[in-house]
């Protein structure tokens, strides 16, 4: 079977979408074949062939396309702090691909450990998408959005449905292309920048446009379908393990998480399904910043394979002398000490204060 997926890099994410390529084809089941789409704004041409050599060692069968979002495209995309415009590159996959219907969308830290071929036989008939809830909520965003566009439609719905993470996304592209998803996409994240009511862009503008007309267009998957390890997963030989003996009050809260992420799943038997796409988020191990190194064991041996180097992990608590008096010389932490002085000299001169009042008082009488 052949299975159409989508990523969007720059070249900085080129050796880490090769690393997690490598996951992917050695995963994939011997008749399943990838065809790959990567989304980018001026990749270099080096970078291109890099992947291209790489899908063809892996599956021979299997086609890179390369989508480039062109200059105007990319102008017209409005930046909103720290989020780079490439995460807002899959709303244009409904205008790119007019001749695919169905296609699986991935973000470039996610690492896939199973064969995803079953996926293409989800009914998605009045569908947007299939996407897992995310950790948290976000639905301020969507109403916040809502009354932007002056949207009443959304509101009681808004309070009982489940926000994803669009990290992970079966889009249905010929149904998003029938309701002009890409223009839509773009004016209402504008909206949205502008109004500066988004707290994840196009994140926020994904989940509203899936409810927009009061109606949930979102079939949910279980939250195994995007692992957000970040947020307390524990893994044992590649898998998601749970002992309720021995289970930790930290275990047992995990755990109560996943199944409140699982509430709408759509089809149960997907819930038994194996852990099959983590989303290394904040814990990708190509980051020195990565707060732990979970991730790495399970990661080195495929970024060993493209040559990406895992950089040992940055402390980010140093408890030197050196570095207490460095960290207490910065600005901010002068200002700090600064106030904390002033206080201290006002209360000791309050304190001063009524102790002579008091005094005084006492040897008039």
């Amino acid at each position: 079977m052949r299975m159409p997926i989508a990523y969007a890099i720059n070249d900085g994410y080129t050796k880490p979408l090769m690393a997690q390529l490598v996951a992917l084809y050695e995963h994939a089941k011997k008749e399943t074949i990838y065809d790959l789409y990567i989304l980018n704004y001026q990749l270099k041409e080096e970078n291109r062939k890099l992947i291209t050599n790489l899908v063809g060692e892996l599956k021979t069968e299997a086609k890179v396309t390369f989508l480039d979002i062109t200059d105007a495209e990319y102008k017209q995309i409005p930046l909103l702090g720290q989020w780079p415009k490439e995460t807002d590159f899959r709303g244009f996959l409904p205008r790119l691909l007019p001749d695919i219907d169905v296609l699986l969308y991935l973000d470039a830290d996610t690492l896939v450990i199973e064969d995803l071929a079953h996926l293409m036989n989800i009914d998605l008939d009045g569908y947007y998408y299939a996407g897992c809830r995310d950790i948290f909520d976000h639905n301020k965003q969507i109403l916040n959005l809502a009354c932007v566009e002056s949207n009443h439609k959304v509101v009681d719905l808004v309070l009982n449905y489940n926000y994803i993470n669009a990290g992970v996304l079966l889009m249905n592209l010929a149904y998003l292309r029938q309701n002009n998803f890409s223009q839509d996409f773009l004016q209402v994240l504008k909206k949205g920048v502008d109004a500066q009511v988004l707290g994840c862009p196009d994140q926020d503008v994904i989940n509203y446009l899936a409810i927009k007309d009061g109606v949930n267009r979102i079939y949910y998957l279980p939250a195994n379908y995007n692992s957000l390890y970040l947020f307390g997963a524990h893994h044992k030989e590649q898998r998601i393990t749970f002992d309720a003996e021995s289970a930790t009050c930290d275990d047992l809260k995990f755990h109560a998480g996943i199944a409140r992420r699982n509430q709408l799943v759509r089809d149960p038997s997907l819930i038994r399904d194996k852990i099959i796409i983590f989303h290394l988020s904040g814990l990708s191990p190509w980051r020195s910043t990565r707060p732990r190194d979970e991730f790495v064991p399970m990661f080195k041996p495929y970024a060993d394979r493209v040559g990406l180097e895992i950089p040992p992990l940055k402390k980010r608590y140093q408890n030197t002398n050196f570095h207490i008096i460095k960290n207490s010389l910065r600005g901010k932490n002068i200002y700090k000490l600064h106030r904390k002085i002033k206080v201290a000299l006002l209360f000791a001169l309050g304190v001063g204060f009524v102790l002579g009042l008091i005094s005084t008082i006492s040897i008039g009488t």
